[in-house]
């Protein structure tokens, strides 16, 4: 795979898991609050050193020799799934390693992710919630596929030109019947993709709260983050 950013110990990417982060390169959105850039423009690939699969896999052996310290691999973007070699690197997790494997993805590759969890490469999938996209034939496939998964997640980042009153309704009613959703507070600090998303001021936590309260019935667990 070509990866490109790597957090050798993460707590917080894989739920009740110590996991290791890495990230792909290349993404088929352009979103305009994204804050990952240089992972998602081809103009900074040569600002960002390539990682190599096997420094990662030997990093995890070594951490993992005399006692597992290391659950999981998460593996975000960038935007996985429009990698070809995705199945092939999970697999080699899979078998060298015996970790569990998490895929965060835009919902954007539905023969992808069928294609991970028919081979049983994936023990997770996280799954961001495009607003754009929600009347899409390929991502309501996607939306199908997690939705039979053991374990999985959307979440939905609260950005409030995107996400509003009169609109979270429909949104909440695409993913009812969900395990875990996440609502996610919109953050403009640092670089985004369209830095005049800098200028929307997020909404107070009340208003994630006031959701998250009034749709929670929809979902086995709806939490806020950020």
């Amino acid at each position: 795979m070509d990866i490109r950013g790597w957090h050798k110990v993460s707590l917080i990417d894989y739920p009740d898991k110590v996991s290791t982060l890495v990230f792909a390169y290349g993404c088929n959105r352009r979103c305009p609050y994204c804050h990952n850039p240089k992972l998602v423009l081809w103009r900074y690939i040569w600002k960002t050193r390539r990682i190599k699969e096997s420094a990662i896999i030997n990093f995890i052996k070594k951490k993992n020799k005399s006692k597992k310290w290391i659950d999981a691999i998460s593996i975000c973007g960038g935007e996985p799934t429009w990698q070809w070699s995705l199945p092939s690197f999970c697999a080699k997790i899979k078998k060298e390693l015996g970790i569990a494997v998490k895929v965060d993805t835009n919902g954007t590759n539905p023969r992808m992710l069928r294609k991970l969890v028919s081979n049983k490469l994936v023990d997770y999938i996280a799954m961001d919630v495009k607003v754009d996209l929600l009347n899409k034939k390929s991502y309501n496939l996607s939306i199908k596929i997690l939705k039979k998964l053991k374990d999985y997640e959307f979440r939905l980042t609260v950005v409030p030109t995107l996400v509003r009153d009169d609109n979270i309704e429909s949104i909440m009613e695409k993913f009812k019947g969900a395990k875990r959703f996440y609502i996610q507070q919109f953050s403009n600090e640092n670089n985004m993709l369209d830095n005049k998303y800098k200028k929307i001021k997020p909404y107070p936590k009340s208003k994630l709260e006031e959701w998250c309260k009034k749709y929670k019935k929809y979902f086995d667990k709806c939490e806020i983050r950020g």
